[in-house]
Parts: structure tokens; C-alpha cells; sequence
């Protein structure tokens, strides 16, 4: 009898688990397009996240870096426009910073930091941003990539930063950013990624040995009036990135060219307009959100 029975429940149970069954696969497919802001074919049909506004503001450019303390390496002092290059100094002469080096179509080129010219061009007729000679600073230094900050514009107002040794020094001003590598680049060297690399000068008398660990601070001249999002809102960060925006009850993926960051926010050249309203969360970092 309790054999019977038991059957009897078996049989029961089956019933409703193959009535029950479907219900669920239905409902779990729901769920893989439901109400988390799943995109299909670019379009998210509900709503992923708050929607924020892209606006109009200030940025100050910045990027920081963790990297060793180096020896610094020569770099060049390169012309800040076309003309006639006439230079002030010898090679082997040592300057002070401020000191005048040269003319370039009559404006005068000063020393960012003191140090000894290691090479000379000669007098000639010469293009913007071209290396008229190399400094060699003797000091320590750091390296940091500072491509990002060259894609929005202008660093001719030129570079600042300062520097941190873990567990040391810090924070302190560095004397001057400039290139790195050989010396040949006017902005910075660019080595096989295409990164443009500079160097932040350290204060001669800082407390600093050769491989320890420094994080440094780089920041350009600030760009008025650009495009701003947070950073939080856009998947990508080097020059190329994807945002949801907004479309009617849904939101669409837009591929955007993105400059510089401060970290917080970051700047928008293209792809979006002044009032446009995005998710406020990136599409990466949605369930279905990501880039095809």
C-alpha cells in the first residue's frame, strides 16, 4: 500500500514538472532581454540606467602614471614656430633655467630647466615643433604616456606635474615636463604602441634613488567649453569609445571619438550633441550592452 502510494506521488511529481518546465524556459527567456537593459540589434528597449545630459564645461586634462625613478635623459628644446633659427649657446655650455638659447624668427628660446647642451643645430631656416638642439638635465626623473592629453589639443601652454615616491617624497612639483626617449621628438618620445612618452624633471635636491616606485601627475592647459560626460557613462577610453543614448523609450549604441579625461569626466569630440541624454552607466558595463 505505501508502495502504491508512493508511486502514485511519483507520478504526481512528473506531471507537474513537465507542466511546470516550459513555464520556466519561457520565463528565463524573458529574462535574457528583460528589464536590465539588454540591447538588441543597437537598441536598448528599456531602460538601462538614469539617463544624465551630455553638457558644455571646463576641463584641465590630466593623466597619472606609475612608474620607477630614472636617470633623466637629454631632451629637446624644439622651435615653437617657422623661421629663422640662430642659436645663443655652445655645445658643452652649461645654462640656467630662463636663460636664452636662441632665436627662432626673433623670438627668443628659454632653458625650461638648467642643464648642459649636449647637441647644437645649426643656424637655419626651420619648421615648427623641429629639435634645434638637446639639454641634459642632471637629475632623476619619472616617465609618463601622455597621449590622451595631446589628442584635445593644445599643449603648447605647456606641461605641469607633480610626483609621488611611494613611500617618500611627495608630493612634489616637478621642475619641468619634458620629451623622453633620444631627444629627437618635440613632444615626447613614441615608442611601438604609439604612446607619447615625456618626462617629469625631479628637483635636484629631492630625496630620490634610481627604481623606486613614483606615481606622477600630468596635466595640460585647460580646454574651455568642451563636450563632457563622466567617465562612468562610456565604455572605451583610448580616442575611440561607445555610449547609450537616448531614443525615444529606448537608447541606442553610439560609437563616440573621446579626448582627454580628467578622470572624472572626459571630453567628446564626436559622435554626440550638446543636450543629447545618455545611460548613466556604460554599455560594457550593462548585461548586453557590449559592443558587437
Amino acid at each position: 500500500m505505501f508502495r502504491r502510494a508512493t508511486a502514485r506521488l511519483r507520478g504526481t511529481m512528473t506531471s507537474l514538472l513537465c507542466m511546470v518546465a516550459p513555464a520556466c524556459l519561457l520565463a528565463c527567456v524573458g529574462c535574457a532581454s528583460g528589464p536590465d537593459g539588454g540591447i538588441a540589434d543597437g537598441v536598448a528597449t528599456t531602460e538601462p540606467a538614469e539617463a544624465i545630459e551630455v553638457s558644455r564645461g571646463r576641463l584641465v586634462p590630466t593623466v597619472s602614471s606609475t612608474s620607477t625613478v630614472l636617470v633623466s635623459q637629454p631632451f629637446a628644446i624644439a622651435a615653437p614656430r617657422h623661421g629663422m633659427f640662430h642659436g645663443g649657446v655652445a655645445d658643452g655650455e652649461y645654462v640656467a633655467a630662463g636663460d636664452v638659447l636662441g632665436t627662432v624668427d626673433g623670438e627668443p628660446l628659454t632653458a625650461v630647466a638648467d642643464g648642459v647642451v649636449e647637441s647644437l643645430a645649426p643656424d637655419n631656416d626651420v619648421a615648427v615643433g623641429y629639435p634645434v638642439m638637446l639639454l641634459r638635465y642632471g637629475g632623476m626623473s619619472s616617465q609618463v604616456d601622455v597621449s590622451a592629453l595631446l589628442r584635445t589639443g593644445d599643449a603648447r601652454g605647456g606641461l605641469s606635474g607633480r610626483f609621488q615616491v611611494t613611500g617618500g617624497q611627495g608630493p612634489t612639483d616637478c621642475v619641468a615636463v619634458v620629451p623622453a626617449g633620444d631627444g629627437t621628438a618635440a613632444e615626447g618620445a613614441v615608442d611601438a604602441s604609439g604612446a607619447t612618452v615625456v618626462q617629469c624633471l625631479f628637483p635636484k635636491d629631492a630625496a630620490v634613488s634610481s627604481g623606486q616606485s613614483v606615481v606622477t601627475v600630468v596635466t595640460a592647459p585647460a580646454v574651455e567649453d568642451a563636450l563632457l560626460l563622466p567617465v562612468s557613462a562610456v565604455a572605451g577610453r583610448a580616442g575611440r569609445g561607445q555610449v547609450l543614448r537616448k531614443d525615444g523609450d529606448g537608447y541606442v549604441l553610439v560609437d563616440v571619438s573621446l579626448g582627454a579625461s580628467d578622470g572624472t569626466s572626459i571630453i567628446i569630440l564626436d559622435g554626440l550633441a550638446e543636450g543629447d541624454m545618455v545611460s548613466s552607466v556604460a554599455p560594457n558595463l550593462i548585461a548586453g550592452g557590449e559592443a558587437s
